[in-house]
């Protein structure tokens, strides 16, 4: 049968089987194996319209099966011929430049089930021969899907592939039902269903996961809730048990990916549910809030199995990852809350809940020793153990100590942090020595600011200086000027180096600033940000919460204004109001923003503004500065201004296009109007603005138009390119005062990929218009050769973006490696940029238009 459903201009429609039909509604059995339940309309209602494109998702999914207003007979037997006629997905076709999601996996496996079921449908229909060739199929794609994705799986048969697949789809529904809100009954009924399938994977979760949910019916038929009045009353050990029911209702769910979910944060259930649900006391968080009252009844349930509706995955989009979190692992969590204790340890092949790990029994044995030493030696002598372990608890442990029993805590600190050998851990350890109020805490500091890891000396000096050491500035400079810039790694060095310019920042001391000031622009483009990340976000008062002085302000504003010049980008994407963006910031543009915000006047720089403008917006940001220190200011470029032709020169060549007869009349007429150049260009668009599209000269007009905005108007080598060869300098000087088309780009581009010019290493290239008839900008930067970072592998670096308008149209950052060998630029495949390079040129000529490509070997 074929259903058509939800409002009259939707055109949606159901097809499958129909399974009831009563007067008030049917129930239709689709494709995919679900059953639909849809009701009739009532007497006299008229079928509604949509509400166009301003609607929300659970607007059209509650309202797109909302009622069946026409239900007419389909032929099944047509339909399975014209799906066999179709054939294999097509899993190596591009759709808008992509290959298809997930390289075709889940078109694959969707068609093999689709060809099981019709199959199966066929048989029943007495249609062998259709069901034959319905099951070859099936058997096509599996072999297909096989030797893509399971090359060496040949355990799996076609049987089994589909009973995994049509379980895990019913198996991610109950989950995703139970982490909805949907009643436990019909989730229940969910797994009685994935139990029901033969041949899979899932049929001991299944099975567990029905014993569950019946016991935790049979409780929900047993439980009263009481009244506000009677919970306010209760002992703590009372409103455990009250919170303890009610963990099963408990919805946190997962805001990382990859990622756990954590119960006890907040965040963890309004960024996922919305604020409506994150009004509701959460029963993890009232449990922690009882303390080691409800530990007692947290412990008897770290190894029970009934779910949660605490959602978490490894990936979102990888199916057998959903997991709804079980009693005992939202205990685990709690229980380490409340004790700062960790009874499960994570890594290797564990995940971050014991009950997925089968370690629920384990994990209560290590609660319950925990907690008989806890009510044997007490709550202080337990804290100084822990502290004294040198473990990853003993950060925390430490903390608590300080918080309760300052006067015993510094020795057993100082025992731990002796045998920590992970720098995370004992970097926390010296930080949590930053609360403790005593002279033995400098001594504590002062011995590990001469520690085996950079994070943890850092800490240590931060912490002198909080205590009014003028030591921990040294040690703070020390660090830096000892740093080896030739072996940076940004992904092993960055959060170590991030917190040590944190507190030279922080430290309020002039000397900190010089110390990051000195040979800036020879740090790495990520530290050279981070420098102006931090000062940007200073504010009134150093680390120790004294005012800053004038000269450290002062120094603040040397640095950035040494940094205007800067013009490296930051790989980063940010949005502002409006709906603007700015994509890759240059340090340059990051400097003016911290300086003006600094100031107290962000409207003298607009990072979002175009590229021109913010060029002159940073100069005028540095003729402020040199104001400040007295000094002359510097000449600022006029904003490009292209004056008008009069229309005397104008008009008689554009009547003269309209008058022609024939196209190499307006053609003629058209060559002599574009030789006026620029200043003609208002009085075109002018013109082509009166015209309808069907005038027989408005696509010749609008051509025309598109050529002359795009004359460049300014062409120029950026400040760091290397030097270009004489035939490179005359040929980009030769676009000068003439439009530029997409083959001079790419000209341009390739010239330099076939042999770049000795001492470069690949070339850098900017063209901007910014649609205010003022032509067009092309920036040419040579990159400079330099050698490369210890132990990289041959690379080369392939960015673009493309902007019109306010809309990105292209964007991304590839690479491509040399196994063994040397790659040369000219191997770099451009893949559809050209593409989208040529149809950018078709923007109108009062559109933005920004195009960036950067083609180099990494260095």
């Amino acid at each position: 049968m074929r259903a058509k459903t939800g409002p009259s201009d939707w055109n949606v429609e159901l097809q499958g089987w129909l399974v009831e039909e009563t007067p008030r509604s049917i129930r239709l059995l689709d494709d995919s194996g679900i059953i639909h339940s849809i009701r009739k309309p009532q007497p006299g209602e008229q079928r509604p319209k949509g509400k166009g494109k301003d609607i929300s998702l659970e607007e059209y999914f509650a309202k797109r099966h909302d009622a069946v207003w026409d239900l007419q007979p389909s032929d099944f037997s047509e339909v399975c011929r014209q799906f066999l006629a179709k054939g294999l997905p097509n899993v190596d076709r591009k759709e808008k430049g992509f290959r298809v999601m997930d390289g075709g996996r889940s078109e694959l496996s969707d068609h093999a089930v689709k060809a099981c079921r019709y199959a199966c449908w066929a048989e029943q229909m007495t249609e062998k021969d259709l069901a034959r060739k319905l099951y070859a199929q099936a058997v096509k794609v599996h072999a297909l899907y096989t030797a893509r994705f399971a090359p060496t799986d040949e355990s799996q048969t076609l049987h089994e592939f589909i009973a995994n697949k049509l379980a895990s789809w019913y198996r991610v529904g109950a989950i995703s039902g139970g982490h909805g809100g949907t009643s436990r009954q019909e989730i229940l009924e969910s797994w009685e269903v994935v139990a029901k399938i033969p041949y899979h994977k899932f049929h001991e979760e299944a099975q567990e996961m029905i014993r569950a949910y019946k016991s935790l019916l049979a409780e929900d038929r047993g439980w009263t809730e009481p009244k506000p009045e009677a919970l306010a009353r209760m002992t703590s050990e009372q409103k455990a048990a009250y919170w303890l029911y009610h963990l099963r209702d408990a919805d946190a769910g997962q805001n990382s990916d990859p990622g756990s979910c954590h119960v006890l944060s907040d965040w963890s259930y309004a960024m996922v549910l919305g604020e409506a649900r994150d009004k509701r006391p959460k029963p993890p968080i009232e449990l922690q809030k009882l303390g080691t009252a409800a530990l007692p009844l947290l412990i008897s349930h770290l190894d029970d199995p009934r779910p949660t509706r605490c959602e978490g995955h490894w990936r979102s989009y990888s199916p057998e990852s959903f997991y709804l979190l079980r009693y005992g692992d939202c205990c685990q969590q709690i229980f380490e809350g409340i004790t700062g204790f960790t009874i499960h340890e994570r890594g290797g092949a564990a995940s971050d809940y014991p009950m997925k790990d089968g370690k629920g029994k384990e994990v209560r044995a290590r609660a319950q020793q925990w907690w008989q030493d806890y009510q044997r030696k007490g709550e202080k002598q337990i804290l100084i153990e822990g502290t004294e372990k040198g473990k990853r608890d003993s950060p925390e442990q430490a903390r608590r100590l300080i918080a309760k029993y300052p006067d015993v805590s510094l020795e057993p600190i100082r025992k731990g942090t002796r045998k920590m050998n992970d720098s995370w851990d004992r970097t926390w350890m010296v930080k949590a020595v930053h609360q403790l109020k005593s002279d033995g805490a400098i001594a504590f500091f002062r011995e590990e600011a001469t520690g085996p890891f950079l994070s943890s000396r850092v800490a240590a000096d931060k912490g002198l200086l909080l205590h009014g050491d003028r030591e921990g500035l040294r040690g703070l400079v020390r660090e830096w000027n000892n740093l080896k810039w030739e072996n940076y790694d940004s992904f092993q060095d960055e959060w170590h180096i991030d917190e040590l310019i944190e507190c030279l920042v922080a430290s309020g001391e002039v000397e900190a600033i010089h110390t990051l000031a000195a040979e800036f622009h020879n740090k790495p483009v990520h530290v050279r940000s981070e420098i102006i990340h931090y000062l940007s976000q200073l504010e009134n008062k150093d680390m120790r919460g004294q005012a800053l002085s004038a000269v450290f302000r002062d120094a603040i504003d040397d640095l950035l204004a040494a940094a205007l010049t800067d013009m490296d980008t930051v790989a980063s994407l940010r949005g502002g109001a409006d709906g603007k963006q700015v994509e890759n910031p240059a340090i340059g543009d990051l400097a003016a923003e911290a300086m003006t915000n600094q100031w107290n006047q962000p409207k003298l720089f607009d990072i979002y503004g175009s590229l021109q403008a913010r060029e002159r917006q940073r100069l005028e940001v540095k003729n402020a500065w040199l104001t400040k220190r007295g000094r002359q200011p510097l000449p600022v470029a006029l904003h490009r201004k292209t004056t008008p032709a009069p229309d005397a020169a104008t008009a008689p060549l554009l009547q003269a296009v309209l008058d022609a007869n024939t196209p190499d009349a307006r053609q003629e007429a058209l060559k002599k109007l574009e030789s006026i150049g620029l200043p003609a260009l208002p009085a075109l668009r002018k013109q082509l603005g009166k015209l309808t599209i069907a005038h027989r000269a408005h696509a010749e007009l609008q051509t025309a138009a598109r050529r002359i905005g795009f004359i460049l108007a300014e062409v120029r080598y950026a400040q760091d390119s290397a030097k270009p060869t004489k035939e490179m300098a005359d040929r980009v000087q030769a676009y000068l005062n003439r439009p530029i088309r997409h083959e001079d780009f790419m000209d341009l581009l390739h010239s330099v990929l076939r042999d770049p010019p000795q001492g470069t290493r690949g070339i850098k290239l900017i063209l901007e218009r910014e649609g205010t008839d003022n032509g067009a900008l092309l920036i040419v930067s040579l990159v400079a050769d330099k050698k490369p970072a210890p132990n990289l592998a041959p690379q080369l670096d392939f960015r673009r973006r493309i902007v019109i308008g306010s809309k990105r149209v292209d964007s991304g950052d590839s690479v491509l490696a040399g196994i063994g060998r040397k790659v040369g630029l000219s191997e770099l495949e451009l893949g559809d940029f050209t593409d989208k390079l040529k149809a950018a040129f078709l923007a109108a000529p009062n559109e933005y238009l920004l195009v960036e490509l950067l083609c180099a070997e990494r260095r």
